[in-house]
């Protein structure tokens, strides 16, 4: 093989390995917030900061474990007046590719157990996570939407 024809090939394989690039997203759709609500068997909203046998907002943390060291998610109290309903809404879904265990503290003797999972998913050129599977302390949920179209999972314990 001559000079000439050895540049030639490696221009060419050069040029066919910088054509191959990893996939263009025209679009992106973040995973969706995760909103809990805590209901006791009575239905009474075990959130409301006026229920007495309710876990206090104080007390309440969010977290998982990664590399076996803690690392906090955000987890905040959120209601809806007109509902009188309230809400743990956090942003795990975003460490939730392929399926995480979260445990959610709610006063200093009661840590229960999520298992979310979301898949990050490509198609037609846009990204975007896909719900699987949603349990609390290893029972499967599923999102309900109440009548102002807010969806989340309740949870009677």
């Amino acid at each position: 093989m001559t000079k000439i024809s050895k540049m030639l090939a490696t221009i060419v394989c050069s040029m066919l390995l910088l054509s191959c690039k990893k996939e263009q997203l025209a679009c992106f759709t973040p995973p969706q917030q995760i909103m809990i609500r805590l209901l006791d068997k009575d239905g009474s909203d075990l959130l409301d900061p006026t229920n007495l046998n309710g876990y206090k907002s104080t007390d309440i943390n969010l977290f998982y474990l990664k590399d076996d060291k803690k690392n906090y998610s955000s987890v905040k109290l959120d209601s809806r007046p007109d509902t009188k309903a309230y809400f743990l809404t956090t942003d795990i879904s975003w460490n939730a590719d392929k399926g995480k265990d979260f445990s959610l503290v709610l006063s200093p003797t009661v840590t229960d157990k999520i298992y979310l999972r979301y898949d990050k998913k490509s198609e037609d050129h846009c990204g975007f996570y896909k719900f699987v599977e949603f349990k609390y302390n290893n029972i499967s949920y599923n999102q309900t939407t109440s009548i102002d179209n807010l969806t989340s999972f309740v949870i009677t314990k």
